[in-house]
């Protein structure tokens, strides 16, 4: 076979197939018994196989309005281009639609009166305020942090991306801020010692971070939450963060200024991604 019938044997045989009425009517049956499957596998399967009528016909309803919405109120366009404030981004910063969901959407009125169940799941990060989640990190003899590169200035500081995880007693305790800290050790999941290399104990990098970073990030009454909404409001007294811990809170709540300002790619959103990374 000479080098233009071999070039040209695949797609010929590819087109051929292609244009094929029993191919087609074979993929069509394949593609129909996967959704099947597929559906049949679904979580709510049993819910609409149960449905009645009226509640098949709400369903209908609700997917229609949704599908309006997602058009029409919020503008299912992707863009590039940093929001405004009458920007229809669909694309999700929560702070430009914000008030468009309270508002305007009629899927959100349903879901705040649907029983408990209509959130699927949520993230542990997600359910607790983050000054809730270190006074927590405190109490345990355990707990042991990580960053992705050793802490040495305040270049360092806005860079680092943390990770907090309680370690078994025996671990030894690294020191985040020698400039000999190995943040990235190959291949460390597959060796205890050069796993437990990484880590440093909570409560020795707390007073490290403070000794030297202290004055940057100490904690006062006006950058708190108020007295209503403070999370520890009835547990008597104010208990105010330790610099360390003003510093990882600001790690873990992203501001207004990181989801929109203009060194943000695709609206913000997979700088956010690849930047917060704080893991309780």
């Amino acid at each position: 076979m000479d080098k233009k019938s071999s070039s040209s044997i695949i797609p010929d045989a590819f087109n051929k197939e292609l244009n094929s009425e029993v191919s087609f009517r074979s993929y069509k049956r394949k593609h129909q018994e996967f959704l099947e499957a597929e559906n049949a596998a679904a979580w709510d399967q049993d819910a609409k196989d149960k449905a009645n009528d009226l509640e098949k016909q709400a369903g209908a309803i609700i997917r229609a309005i949704r599908e309006f919405e997602r058009d029409v109120v919020f503008g299912n366009k992707a863009g590039e281009e940093l929001p405004d404030k009458d920007s229809l981004d669909m694309g999700g910063q929560f702070l430009t639609n914000k008030d468009r969901i309270e508002q305007k959407s009629k899927i959100f009125k349903m879901a705040k009166k649907v029983p408990k169940g209509a959130i699927l799941h949520l993230h542990f990060n997600a359910v607790l305020h983050p000054w809730r989640l270190l006074k927590e990190a405190r109490k345990s003899q355990n707990m042991r942090i990580r960053s992705t590169k050793p802490i040495q200035n305040e270049n360092d500081l806005n860079e680092a991306e943390i990770v907090l995880a309680v370690k078994p007693e025996a671990y030894i305790s690294a020191n985040i801020f020698s400039p000999k800290y190995a943040a990235k050790v190959p291949n460390a999941h597959k060796d205890s010692k050069k796993e437990q290399s990484l880590w440093m104990k909570y409560d020795a990098f707390l007073k490290g971070f403070d000794s030297r970073y202290g004055e940057m990030y100490a904690a006062t009454a006006g950058n708190l939450p108020g007295p209503e909404s403070r999370p520890d409001r009835t547990e008597g007294g104010l208990d105010f963060p330790r610099p360390a811990e003003e510093w990882l809170m600001g790690k873990i709540v992203i501001s207004e200024n990181e989801a929109y300002d203009a060194s943000q790619t695709t609206n913000g959103y997979l700088y956010l991604i690849t930047s917060k990374n704080v893991i309780c």
